[in-house]
């Protein structure tokens, strides 16, 4: 975290050696930082030191407009969001920022948003959110996890194919003469679909 040296606390940094007395224009640096009037001030003089008079410069400039209120207690802000308090939401997009997402965007990848704002229980959401990202406990996935046997990964409804998301839900016998029943009973065609992001955007 960082250590006194001369009567100064220096904190520890990747910048800085973990043992700050071997280095005496550390001290210096560090020293001409003073509280006046609960302001922080540099009061050294840049010019007295050419290794760090554009550091100390930049170090003005940054805190010359910082005021201390001794009257209160420090406090921690998460400084991705407005209010200042942390979310989960706000560090899933700071972690994703400069990465997609199980690929390149697809054609169908918008249901991932859209399902996380329909007007459903939570436990619906997040069970087609599961299901577009292939995170369901089916018995294929179970089986290659060394939860189950093989013996045991075919369908539970046809016993033919291995159970995955996309069968199971979609293109099982069974799963389509449900889907055909409801499509017929709503006047609806063109249901039929090879992804479950494509199916649930039609639909």
């Amino acid at each position: 975290m960082g250590g006194w040296c001369n009567g100064v606390w220096v904190w520890g940094d990747f910048g800085i050696p973990h043992n700050p007395s071997n280095n005496t224009v550390i001290p210096a640096v560090f020293s001409s930082v003073v509280v006046r009037d609960q302001h922080i001030v540099v009061v050294a003089d840049p010019s007295s030191n050419n290794i760090f008079s554009e550091e100390l410069l930049q170090l003005q400039q940054a805190v010359q407009s910082v005021s201390i209120d001794f009257n209160r207690t420090d406090i921690v802000k998460w400084q991705a969001e407005l209010e200042g308090v942390f979310s989960v939401k706000s560090c899933y997009n700071i972690i994703n920022a400069n990465r997609i997402l199980y690929g390149p965007l697809g054609e169908f990848d918008k249901a991932l948003t859209i399902v996380w704002k329909m007007d459903v229980l939570m436990k619906i959401r997040a069970f087609g959110w599961r299901s577009f990202i292939y995170r369901l406990p089916m018995r294929g996935a179970l089986t290659k996890r060394g939860i189950i046997s093989f013996s045991n990964s075919s369908c539970v409804y046809c016993c033919i194919r291995e159970e995955t998301s996309v069968h199971l839900l979609l293109t099982c016998h069974n799963a389509d003469l449900v889907w055909r029943d409801i499509a017929k009973w709503i006047g609806f065609d063109n249901y039929k679909a090879r992804d479950l992001k494509e199916s649930f955007l039609k639909w």
